[in-house]
């Protein structure tokens, strides 16, 4: 097929380029269908599967009639990161060759989309077969065992499947009894070598409710993650649900990185002890705490003793009481530890966790500026320092010692009375004036003047203050009787 832009004549060269579309781009891609040839080889047939990069179809090669599985990536996908990790998936599965793996047969590209061909597989995945209560515990433990051979086989490859659930396992009828293969390497990483650049550090891949915690978090893993993953789906096939649930995908995040993993002993006390054990050793949080490798974990369950009266049983567990999940609230220590006076270790109940968090914290004590005395007092300090400062004022203003010497001696008026708001009071009868002195005016003779008496206060406030004169200069002013006299300075 010529490329787009090299000119060569076409339905669509008369019309040019699309004004989104470049010189280069390739043919957008189309919703396949039933009868269409893919690489003009694989005619399709009936849809057998999708995930959440693409679709699975049956298919027949055209030249040979034999059977294969077509995988081809969703119509959706446009971006080049799509594409390239779709193609890792046939690489990454191809480059560990191992009978547990789905066989990769052929690759390549239809109308500018990738494809996939694989082995086509006549069953059912591990998921449908628990549903359906069809699988016991030694067809759990061989199942089980040739998953983690595969898995060996890819860790020792470089390539981590951080995928591992019930719904990428097939479970295969042969003559041999159930065989498994694991499917979907599209979300492989190769733990060193090419492709690892596809995958940010920080981004968040795979099914959540089997996440191991480091990869939850967008951590670098490696193959202790598949691990955790393998014990997940070991948890899910003999108590009936993932090991951490949840309402919503931000709630079961937290609760895988945050809270410890189940104690399956607790929820299913009748389970055998091989998977109790892988169980628990596979789900520990930190990765150096778990099982080291799939090959030790893989002979953990080959402790299992076929000739046990459990192993025929259904693996899957019927009506357990299943406890209630943990809330995301601080553990109960640390908001123990927030309590005054933590109680006597004989008067801890059994329930010592509950008891912790109904424990009464002390209250915090108020600042030293919120205190009540501390409020009123500099309340106190405020109002005085404004009375003092008032007080200044007052004394600072011109006052009968700043008249000079020679004139009457002003007497201090009463302070503002508040007039009588209601009642008027009556004009005051004026009393008696005693005959004046002679008025003070300009001294001829030498000797002293008579001392005039003080006028009444009534008779004072109708007469205008006089004009101020000169002290003649030979005579001593006067001194003030009946008050203090301040002496100041003038320029």
């Amino acid at each position: 097929m010529a490329a787009s832009g090299s000119g060569a004549a076409g339905p669509d060269s008369e019309r040019g380029p699309g004004p989104a579309a470049g010189p280069t781009d390739p043919p957008p891609p189309r919703q396949p269908k039933e009868g269409q040839v893919v690489g003009r080889k694989y005619r399709l047939d009936a849809k057998i599967g999708e995930g959440g990069m693409g679709a699975v179809y049956a298919a027949e090669h055209v030249h040979t009639g034999r059977r294969v599985a077509v995988k081809l990536l969703h119509p959706d996908r446009t971006q080049a990161t799509d594409a390239a990790r779709f193609m890792r998936e046939a690489r990454a599965a191809s480059a560990v060759g191992h009978a547990a793996i789905v066989e990769v047969l052929d690759a390549g590209y239809h109308a500018g989309a990738p494809y996939v061909v694989y082995e086509l597989l006549e069953g059912e995945t591990l998921e449908e077969a628990l549903k359906r209560d069809a699988i016991t515990f030694a067809t759990l433990r061989d199942l089980t065992d040739q998953v983690l051979g595969a898995l060996h086989a890819a860790h020792a490859s470089g390539i981590v499947h951080r995928d591992v659930k019930p719904e990428n396992v097939f479970v295969v009828q042969t003559e041999e009894g159930p065989r498994a293969k694991l499917l979907d390497f599209g979300i492989a990483k190769t733990v060193e070598g090419i492709d690892t650049k596809l995958t940010v550090t920080g981004t968040v891949m795979g099914t959540p409710a089997f996440m191991a915690p480091e990869q939850a978090s967008g951590k670098a893993v490696d193959g202790r993650a598949d691990l955790w993953s393998v014990a997940a789906s070991l948890y899910y096939a003999t108590v009936g649900r993932p090991p951490f649930v949840a309402d919503n995908y931000n709630v079961l995040i937290a609760r895988i990185l945050t809270q410890p993993p189940p104690d399956v002993r607790a929820v299913h006390p009748d389970l055998p002890e091989p998977f109790a054990t892988v169980i628990e050793r596979g789900l520990r949080s930190n990765p150096d705490d778990r099982v080291g490798t799939a090959r030790e974990m893989a002979s953990v369950l080959a402790t299992m003793d076929d000739r046990a009266p459990w192993a025929d049983a259904s693996c899957t567990a019927r009506d357990l009481a299943m406890p209630a999940p943990e809330s995301l609230k601080p553990p109960p220590r640390e908001v123990a530890e927030t309590v005054d006076a933590p109680a006597e270790p004989d008067e801890v109940p059994a329930t010592d966790e509950v008891e912790a968090v109904a424990t009464p914290i002390a209250p915090r004590e108020r600042p030293w500026w919120r205190s009540d005395a501390r409020i009123g007092l500099a309340a106190f300090v405020v109002l005085g320092g404004l009375g003092v400062f008032f007080m200044g004022l007052s004394a600072l203003s011109p006052g009968p010692e700043d008249t000079p010497a020679d004139d009457p001696p002003p007497v201090a008026e009463p302070a503002a009375a508040a007039p009588a708001p209601e009642v008027e009071p009556e004009p005051e009868p004026e009393p008696e004036v005693e005959p004046e002195p002679e008025p003070l005016e300009v001294v001829t003779e030498p000797e002293e003047p008579a001392e005039a008496a003080p006028e009444p206060a009534a008779t004072r406030r109708r007469r205008a203050r006089p004009a101020r004169r000169r002290a003649a200069p030979d005579r001593e002013p006067e001194p003030r009787r009946g008050g203090f006299v301040i002496e100041r300075e003038y320029e």
